[in-house]
């Protein structure tokens, strides 16, 4: 039987078509094998920049390394591995700079991170330091590969430095020109000012500062207090800057010792324009007075105390309208009182008093013109004797009768005062308001924990990512009918007590404003400040601070009297 070839065709080209195929999944396999054990060995290297891909068992490297040496290291390390048998080297180099700088820059609760980075090592390092520093904030990386960093120990010590100082600064940057570290912008509170004051003290090693441009917290009003007892000058309140706060205090020295003024004021920003002049003439006039005290807020100055006399006020008054365009006068001086002048008085003569007249009436005379002895009772009238009859011998003088002594009247009867009616007392809340009270407590917690409560830094401006989780609060504040709600304010440590009590009190205000304004009876409301009091968290690192700056919320039956 004679074979036909095209038969056996029709069935070679299967087995064709399969053989192929396999070949092809086992090349792809070979390929990602090979890939996968390049990359390891890459990382394993430190060379995490470069990476490498297959043809068969061909290699291509590439990538961008930070150093000239690098590239041949990835070389040498893809062709120990076992199988490859040829690598192409396109690996290149970053891009090489003379003025190697690096910033960051914080506004509100975004910072962005712009500049160079020796390596993805240290880039990645740095976005950890970024996150670690500023918990729950918007990190922005724009920052670039590039060569050309003086000392990449040294320099990542400066970069940690800079993210830490940002931390004091609510709306700035920092930056470092090679190893030169320079800082801007406006500080978080008191405390974080004078820290940043003092910042050529605490640089790290091997790098030196370039400029600090610092100006302390705006503060709205402007409060500046000075009140002096007739010996002592006591300040208080807001200075713009520290040359301000020491022109005052050289205009009190003029006319007082050192030891007698007290300087207990803060840094402050948001003063009105000539505030050191104005300040600086109101001390002047202040200690002149015998009592007196002043207070400038922004441009309203309120000045009241007591002259020694007229003059002196009247030359304090002039001395007042020497004060810069933006500031007005409310004036309450006032003069001491002269004394009266003494008036010259002529005594005249005391005339006698007048003789008591004489209670004995006169008997009438008889005859012979003899007069009768009388005995004159307090109690009997006198009878005199008849005319006609003769004259009888005179009695004996009897003694005039004690007077009887009046009866002493009972004393007046008063009644008792009628009981005052006192209000019972509220009674207690009942176990089921109890229970109601700790789940609306609960909820609120709940969704604070869950959202974000956010303000400016120094101020008491809820930010606007804020906004949502305040209108699940306010939601749930309406579901609490015949609850008292607290809304506590906290801060943490760093700054004045007084300082963050005061920012802790009006943070929770501003809490209960929004609440408000989304529809919660504003009675159920109350707003208290704690200040640094019960921290969440020991104020020892950044993270911990972040913490201490809340807001809680306790909840209370409005039966419960407190």
């Amino acid at each position: 039987m004679r074979c036909n070839w095209m038969r056996w065709l029709w069935g070679i080209i299967p087995l064709l078509i399969l053989g192929w195929l396999a070949v092809e999944a086992e090349h792809t396999r070979i390929e990602r094998d090979l890939a996968d054990r390049a990359q390891s060995a890459l990382q394993a290297g430190g060379l995490a920049w470069a990476a490498s891909a297959f043809q068969g068992r061909d290699g291509v490297l590439s990538g961008k390394a930070s150093d000239i040496s690098d590239p041949d290291k990835a070389l040498q390390l893809l062709g120990n591995v076992w199988g490859v048998r040829v690598v192409d080297n396109r690996a290149d180099l970053i891009e090489q700079v003379e003025n190697y700088n690096w910033a960051a820059s914080r506004k509100s609760n975004r910072v962005r991170l712009s500049g160079y980075v020796p390596n993805q090592a240290a880039k990645q390092t740095i976005l950890g330091m970024a996150r670690a520093n500023f918990p729950g904030f918007d990190i922005q990386d724009r920052m670039r590969l590039a060569r050309g960093v003086p000392s990449v120990d040294t320099w990542l010590g400066g970069v940690s430095y800079g993210l830490k100082q940002l931390t004091y600064i609510q709306r700035g940057d920092v930056r470092l020109d090679a190893l030169s570290f320079s800082a801007s912008g406006e500080a978080e509170d008191a405390g974080a000012y004078r820290t940043l004051r003092s910042i050529s003290n605490s640089l790290p090693k091997g790098i030196k500062l370039a400029s600090a441009n610092i100006t302390p917290p705006t503060v709205s009003p402007h409060v500046f207090t000075a009140r002096f007892d007739g010996k002592a000058l006591a300040l208080k309140g807001f200075v713009p800057s520290d040359a301000d706060e020491a022109h005052v205090i050289a205009a009190a020295r003029e006319k007082l010792p050192e030891s007698a003024v007290s300087d207990d004021a803060e840094p402050g920003a948001g003063a009105a324009t000539g505030w050191k002049d104005a300040a600086a003439l109101i001390v002047r006039q202040l200690v002149r007075l015998e009592n007196g005290q002043a207070e400038i807020k922004d441009g309203l100055v309120t000045i009241s105390g007591l002259a020694a006399d007229d003059e002196v006020m009247e030359a304090a008054r002039q001395s007042l309208k020497g004060l810069p365009p933006a500031f007005k006068v409310i004036d309450h001086l006032q003069a001491k009182p002269k004394p009266k002048p003494v008036e010259q008085l002529t005594l005249a003569p005391v005339p006698p008093p007048p003789t008591a007249p004489d209670l004995q009436p006169k008997a009438q005379e008889p005859a012979e013109k003899k007069e009768t002895p009388l005995s004159v009772s307090s109690t009997s009238p006198v009878v005199p004797p008849p005319a006609a009859a003769p004259a009888p011998a005179a009695p004996p003088r009897q003694a005039e009768p004690k007077p009887e002594p009046k009866p002493t009247p009972p004393p007046a009867v008063t009644a008792p005062p009628s009981p005052v009616a006192k209000a019972p007392p509220a009674p207690p809340p009942s176990p089921a308001q109890i229970k109601a009270a700790k789940a609306c407590e609960d909820n609120l917690s709940g969704l604070a924990a869950a959202g974000t409560i956010l303000f400016r830094y120094g101020s008491a401006e809820v930010s606007q990512t804020s906004f949502e989780t305040l209108e699940k609060l306010a939601t749930a504040a309406k579901d609490c009918p015949g609850m008292t709600i607290e809304i506590g304010g906290f801060a943490s440590a760093e700054g004045s007590p007084f300082a963050n009590l005061r920012l802790s009190e009006s943070r929770a205000q501003s809490v209960l404003n929004f609440l408000v304004k989304a529809g919660v009876d504003a009675r159920q409301l109350e707003a208290k400040g704690y200040g640094i009091a019960r921290p969440a968290a020991p104020n020892t690192t950044p993270e911990n601070m972040a913490k201490n700056r809340r807001i809680e919320f306790s909840v209370r039956p409005k039966a419960e009297t407190r």
